[in-house]
């Protein structure tokens, strides 16, 4: 209880369940790779899915910041499966003519959500503010999700390329058949080069790997420029301040708006970045 007599998390909590988050998804990231590299894109992303549900039960029952830090940190597991997995799986089973479609869509997936989030936030403060449903209803909502991309996903091909590097020819080709478009003689051709420069990129690997080669590779020579080039992409996406974005709301309140106001402000600027992805 603040000395104003309103009822907030204090900055230094919100700051810390934040750190939470980023310290899940750090954990999920470096899990997903052993993942991936063992039972496939699909299953990792069914398994994460299937965690989350879990995670969210105990974010709904939480009885105090400690718990709702602990489900911070579970629940960001998954979330880091997806950011690392997501765009990648959706890259080698997508059309190449969709494929900068899909990736893009991707974040406009993550949009979608905090405008969601935002607009549940908006109603539960307005008509939910004296029940315990006003902070469980967002996390209870995030159940909806799970089961039906679960399904989706299983549903979907495999990556042909995991299927190739794990030596499963065959499979890798029903994968191909059904991402590849075209009919008859045209498509098979195509399925066939698709597959043997799949196999001839993937024996390059491995003759890559046996050399013993390090991580301190990704500094050297040409390796450094894309190693500069990934690192400068993130830094300007956080350096333009979108990781204030999670405590938008909170500024604005302090700033002197109404709650509502600032949740209404809050939408407004998601959309404004679903805009901006939607130009891109």
């Amino acid at each position: 209880l603040s000395k104003d007599g309103i009822y907030e998390i204090p900055s230094q909590w919100q700051i810390g369940l934040n750190m939470c988050v980023s310290c899940g998804e750090i954990l999920g990231l470096q899990m997903t790779g052993f993942m991936v590299e063992r039972i496939g894109n699909r299953y990792t992303m069914i398994i994460a899915l299937s965690l989350l549900c879990c995670y969210i039960f105990i974010l709904y029952y939480c009885k105090s910041l400690a718990m709702i830090a602990v489900g911070q940190v579970l629940s960001a597991m998954p979330w880091g499966c997806f950011q690392s997995v997501a765009v990648t799986y959706a890259s080698e089973v997508c059309p190449l003519a969709l494929r900068y479609y899909m990736t893009s869509y991707s974040n406009m997936c993550w949009l979608f959500g905090q405008i969601f989030a935002s607009g549940i936030m908006k109603n539960s403060q307005q008509n939910l503010a004296n029940s315990d449903m006003g902070y469980k209803l967002p996390f209870a909502l995030q159940w909806i999700w799970p089961p039906p991309l679960a399904l989706g996903i299983f549903l979907a091909p495999e990556s042909p390329w995991w299927l190739v590097k794990k030596n499963k020819m065959a499979d890798a080709k029903r994968a191909l058949d059904r991402i590849l478009s075209g009919k008859g003689e045209e498509k098979e051709i195509q399925v066939k080069m698709t597959l043997e420069k799949m196999r001839l990129t993937i024996e390059k690997e491995k003759k890559t790997e046996d050399k013993s080669v390090s991580v301190f590779e990704c500094f050297k020579g040409v390796n450094l420029r894309r190693t500069r080039i990934a690192c400068l992409t993130w830094i300007v996406q956080n350096s333009s301040g979108s990781v204030l974005l999670g405590y938008s709301t909170y500024f604005f309140e302090k700033a002197g708006m109404a709650t509502s106001s600032a949740f209404t402000f809050s939408i407004i600027q998601y959309c404004l970045g679903l805009a901006g992805t939607m130009c891109s």
